[in-house]
């Protein structure tokens, strides 16, 4: 028979996640680093994400809590992971098919290496610096891969970075290069973001006509994008044409209700509700 064997470890190992990550983890400093991949289902550091900070691939325990405050709802090491990908990590022609044999494990691999270079991204465009965003965006996109390979998610998730790619470009004036990735998005679905997205690119350019009918084919399609009708009432404006900003704001309010951008849109332009059959004056403004 087998010999009986004692196991003994301390109590605190049968504590729920929080109270164990207070007593083990907060304050205190691990003799060696300690990382969960960002591959590892989040149920294997459920109850410790308020003392993990995202550093490259993987997430470090930091013994105190991290501001989750952010726009992905999770703490980034921004500086290291942006080093990691840019500097130190070799990717050995992942980003080129012809060179490296693509099945659909290296599909899902490469998943990974898009997810952490758009979070960089979004950051980086959060604090203004929209180079960054669209380079960091751009890079991420070599990890595309073999799209007959992709599962569904996998093709969204690149249709929404190349969504991004085209507000990144509009923030930095690269209206030619928006265009360009919007025309591509289009062969694939056609949506009122994406042609919102190509109205701003070519206002930007100062062609208000050409702008004005993408915002048209915006409106024709539903769902309505809330940022369309924030778009025309600013070109309006620009045009001088405050009754037609005042016509799609009332249009916007009925059909956003509560949103805050209405708000913001009435104190900026002193716009306000008090235009009646709106939808009979909204026809007369095109």
């Amino acid at each position: 028979s087998l010999q009986r064997i004692n196991l003994r470890f301390p109590k605190i190992y049968l504590s729920p996640p929080d109270s164990f990550a207070k007593k083990v983890i907060e304050g205190k400093r691990p003799k060696l680093p300690i990382y969960f991949s960002i591959t590892c289902e989040t149920k294997v550091y459920k109850g410790f994400s308020d003392y993990l900070i995202l550093e490259g691939m993987a997430y470090r325990v930091v013994p105190y809590k991290v501001n989750k405050d952010t726009p992905l709802g999770y703490a980034v090491d921004v500086e290291k992971t942006d080093s990691l990908f840019m500097k130190v990590f070799k990717f050995r022609g992942f980003i080129d098919e012809n060179k490296f044999f693509i099945d659909r494990t290296h599909q899902r691999i490469l998943s990974n290496y898009r997810a952490p270079l758009t979070v960089l991204a979004i950051l980086y465009f959060e604090k203004g610096e929209i180079e960054k965003a669209i380079n960091r965006i751009e890079f991420a996109l070599n990890f595309e891969g073999n799209r007959d390979l992709m599962d569904r998610d996998d093709k969204r998730i690149i249709y929404f970075m190349k969504l991004q790619l085209a507000q990144f470009s509009i923030s930095g004036g690269y209206f030619d290069k928006a265009i360009k990735v919007c025309e591509e998005l289009l062969k694939e679905e056609k949506n009122s973001i994406v042609y919102t997205l190509l109205g701003d690119a070519y206002r930007g350019k100062g062609e208000l006509k050409g702008a004005k009918n993408y915002y048209n084919l915006a409106l024709s399609l539903l769902p309505n994008y809330i940022r369309t009708y924030a778009s025309l009432i600013e070109l309006y404006i620009s045009e001088n044409k405050k009754d037609s900003a005042q016509k799609i704001f009332n249009l916007m309010k009925e059909k956003f209700k509560g949103s805050s951008l209405i708000d913001s849109l009435k104190e900026k332009y002193k716009l306000d509700w008090k235009f009646k059959n709106t939808f009979r004056n909204f026809w007369t403004i095109w």
